[in-house]
């Protein structure tokens, strides 16, 4: 278990995402939770200890050890026991099934945890503008894929913040065109805001939909979309740029209102685009994934796993203080860059990518052997 003064300094941080980001606050709390999560979290102590980074020898939240996201393949990683958990996530199924899926375990502090953080940061950069709109959810509900983050998270979203006239808009075929065009006609009609919220190539596949039939809605004036993963549709793929211009052309959604998020499974925070909360707050910048304040990320050289200088290009590492109940540093396969006051990310790793990585993976494994 972790300390209550820990997961308390945890909760002050989710408790201004608006704050100015002090560094050296982050610095201890950060190590800080490093240090609690070792003593508790015996797959994270045995890791740290074959690496010889113990608390002892981190001096900096740049330093605390990273698990490579395939860990969550081959152990139970929680400060807790796995039956204390009340729901349990799966990273994406693969051909071998479900024992090669890795299993994100959450008991109640950590959802209480899970709960704060991603709906302060929707609150921030979804909902900048107001506290509550009509969201259309083109995700599955929870109840038919318990283990889905996104469709916890997107049923979070429309129990916290949804008007009437909210609905999910999925059905056992997927994506109900029927309803989902009888929703964005209803809007158009009444002149009411809608935050279109799911998967990013279910968002393509309802502009592919309405393209070939050659129909265009211009959604009301405060309409947005948010969206979750790769531009990828049925038989193709989108660049950033696409999508954006489509969902102009078919809903009639302007570039800063379509917000991107990044959500990681093995993690707890959601990372999201800018521009939207710029446009509310009379920014003009960039689009990128801003930090929060319990959030870093940085960018590591795919063989070495060092830190890479502001900028360049690397694979993306995330510290989040908000999973200190399971683990507190993530190292993916997605590469990108760290900005000012956050980070890019451009896809997916590929090839000799990913040789960092996989050393790191072979010396997870050597320690929870």
């Amino acid at each position: 278990m972790l300390p209550n003064d820990t997961e308390s300094a945890v909760h002050a941080l989710l408790a201004a995402p608006g704050a100015t980001l002090d560094e050296r606050h982050f610095d201890d709390t950060a190590r800080a939770v490093f240090s609690a999560s070792y003593e508790a979290n015996g797959a994270v102590r045995a890791y740290c200890d074959r690496l010889g980074r113990t608390p002892a020898a981190v001096h900096h939240w740049r330093e605390i050890p990273a698990l490579p996201t395939d860990a969550f393949k081959q152990a139970d990683v929680a400060v807790f026991p796995p039956e204390a958990a009340e729901r349990v996530f799966m990273t994406s199924g693969t051909s071998r099934g479900v024992a090669s899926r890795g299993k994100i375990y959450k008991d109640a502090p950590a959802l209480a945890l899970h709960d704060r953080a991603v709906c302060a940061a929707f609150e921030r950069y979804a909902l900048p503008d107001r506290a509550r709109i009509r969201i259309l959810v083109l995700a599955p509900p929870p109840e038919r894929v318990p283990n889905l983050r996104m469709a916890y998270d997107c049923a979070l979203f429309r129990a916290r913040y949804g008007d009437v006239g909210s609905d999910q808009l999925v059905g056992e075929q997927g994506l109900d065109f029927a309803r989902i065009e009888e929703a964005l006609a209803r809007a158009e009609a009444d002149g009411e805001p809608v935050l279109l919220v799911g998967a990013s190539f279910s968002l393509v596949v309802l502009f592919d939909y309405l393209r070939e039939r050659e129909r265009r809605y211009q959604l009301p004036e405060g309409s947005r979309t948010v969206d979750g993963g790769g531009y990828k549709g049925r038989s193709r793929e989108l660049t950033k740029q696409e999508f954006i211009a489509l969902a102009g052309e078919t809903l009639g959604v302007p570039p800063d209102r379509v917000v991107n998020l990044l959500g990681i499974t093995e993690l707890t925070s959601l990372y999201f685009d800018n521009v939207l909360h710029d446009a509310a707050t009379g920014r003009v910048r960039e689009r990128f994934k801003p930090h929060s304040p319990w959030t870093r990320t940085m960018a590591v050289q795919p063989e070495t796993l060092q830190p890479l200088p502001r900028g360049e290009v690397g694979l993306l590492r995330h510290l989040d203080l908000a999973n200190a109940r399971i683990c507190v540093a993530l190292q993916t396969e997605d590469m990108g860059y760290e900005t000012a006051e956050g980070f890019e990310i451009l896809g997916r790793a590929q090839g000799a990518e990913l040789r960092g990585c996989s050393l790191a993976m072979e010396q997870f494994l050597e320690a929870v052997a």
